[in-house]
């Protein structure tokens, strides 16, 4: 992978759930603002789990502090990477997540390295996929590609 250009560059994700929760205690630690909690289904996102479609809603929450990327998502009830993290080791950390260009090259090479993809999606927007790198990271890597950005 690339050198990153910046911190926000690189973020990573808690699941919870219960977003709202989460989001009031991690932004009072921090003195951040609360920023606002995306609801509700996501037109034109497709996603897979493990091979299968997902049609799913999730909740999501996206702020930056310091330099530092954070996210929230609380799952919806139907499988997904978030969901099944959630269920095996309750809230905390499901992935570290990777924005840049290079994502076409460094996701067939972490495919030649043996980590899968277990979750992917995309629309118009862009696209995201996570890698089981659990064995190496002890977390999911997920590569983002914004279409503004290529």
């Amino acid at each position: 992978m690339s050198e990153q250009s910046s911190a926000t560059e690189l973020h990573f994700c808690i699941v919870t759930d219960d977003i709202s929760r989460t989001t009031e205690w991690l932004t009072s630690l921090l003195g951040a603002p609360l920023p606002a909690i995306e609801d509700g289904p996501r037109p034109n996102l497709h996603q897979e789990y493990r091979g299968d479609v997902v049609d799913d809603e999730f909740r999501q929450v996206y702020f930056i502090w310091r330099g530092v990327g954070i996210e929230l998502i609380q799952p919806g009830p139907r499988p997904s990477s978030w969901r099944s993290h959630l269920e095996r080791f309750g809230t905390g950390i499901h992935h570290i997540g990777v924005r840049g260009g290079d994502t076409p090259e460094t996701g067939e090479e972490l495919t030649r390295m043996g980590h899968a993809i277990v979750h992917q999606g995309g629309s118009d927007a862009g696209s995201f996929a996570y890698f089981d790198t659990t064995s190496e990271l002890g977390v999911l890597l997920e590569l983002v590609t914004d279409v503004s950005r290529r």
